[in-house]
């Protein structure tokens, strides 16, 4: 099925069961078999954004940084915040509370091989564990590198996250689904997790033309990406939730591990506020041979969703 006007949706219809769901937060509260089968938690959270989404210039991203020692999580925050975006501030506390985080503000704190400035060697473990997935559910060749320099290239689409994500949620009842193991890089940097994560893919057709969207989602990763011309963007979305019901969704750990950015979406209420914790990937297809299936144009003519087998 094409989706025609996709950017338009409007997500947060009710169940496959019927019952309405719920906001970012509600995953925690369904049931155990739930939240391992169902995709609803992508529902949620666009539903929960759609109330706040006014545009990119309404949610500035703010680089945060973490440590995981054995007596103190810390999260770090820049100086600013307190007085140049104290909503975010707000919900940064609420979160760090929630999940076991002390907040340290005005203190800067020097990542380890940052992902923006890597100068060749081994990939960071959040990127190769993203790729080896790609990998297992049909990207042909060998795994798929980050882009150097390591952001949005100036001729590929843009499709700011709100957006993205109701994209998601408004394909879900057409995207096709694998079931897949983690591979050994995504274990490691989800502190041993060895539990299946699903896959879910299908074929979009936007204003800006077609697309390949895809969303992962394990009990401790999710993530959602897009194919983007000569690249293929992947946001690992590590915590998220409204100001009363901010969750972590990963491990601690692999927080640490990566190179957090922090968006804050106002509501017209403080309640309705939805703050989002993530990293962004931007993969080189450009030189991946064979050519990923979903850049020729000749692969996108068909009108069935298409997800890629799993490997």
């Amino acid at each position: 099925m094409e989706h025609e006007g996709i950017m338009d949706a409007q997500p947060g219809r009710r169940g496959r069961d019927g019952a309405r769901t719920g906001e970012v937060g509600d995953i925690a509260t369904l049931p155990a078999s739930r939240t391992q089968t169902s995709p609803h938690w992508l529902e949620g959270l666009a539903e929960a954004v759609r109330r706040t989404y006014g545009g990119a210039a309404a949610a500035p991203r703010t680089a945060l940084s973490c440590d995981v020692e054995e007596r103190a999580r810390t999260l770090y925050l820049p100086a600013e915040m307190r007085t140049l975006q104290p909503h975010a501030l707000r919900w940064l506390e609420g979160f760090a509370g929630r999940s076991g985080f002390r907040v340290a503000v005005g203190q800067r704190h020097d990542r380890v091989d940052p992902l923006a400035g890597r100068r060749g060697g081994d990939e960071p473990l959040i990127a190769r564990g993203i790729a080896g997935l790609m990998h297992q559910t049909g990207l042909p060749g060998p795994l798929a590198r980050l882009s150097l320099p390591h952001r949005l290239l100036a001729d590929s689409p843009l499709i700011d996250l709100p957006a993205l994500i109701a994209m998601g949620a408004h394909a879900l009842p057409d995207a096709k689904q694998v079931v897949l193991l983690p591979n050994a890089p995504l274990q490691e940097v989800l502190c041993d997790d060895t539990r299946p994560v699903r896959g879910f893919a299908c074929r979009l057709e936007t204003r800006t033309g077609p697309t390949l969207l895809s969303h992962f989602d394990g009990p401790s990763l999710r993530c959602i990406g897009y194919s983007a011309g000569r690249q293929y963007v992947v946001h690992v979305l590590l915590a998220g939730g409204t100001l009363g019901a901010p969750v972590l969704w990963t491990r601690p750990e692999t927080l640490a591990r990566t190179e957090p950015r922090f968006r804050l979406f106002r509501g017209r209420c403080p309640e309705h506020d939805v703050g989002l914790i993530y990293t962004t990937l931007y993969y080189d297809m450009l030189h991946h041979r064979p050519l990923p299936w979903w850049i020729g144009a000749e692969q996108l003519t068909g009108t069935q969703p298409t997800l890629a087998r799993a490997g």
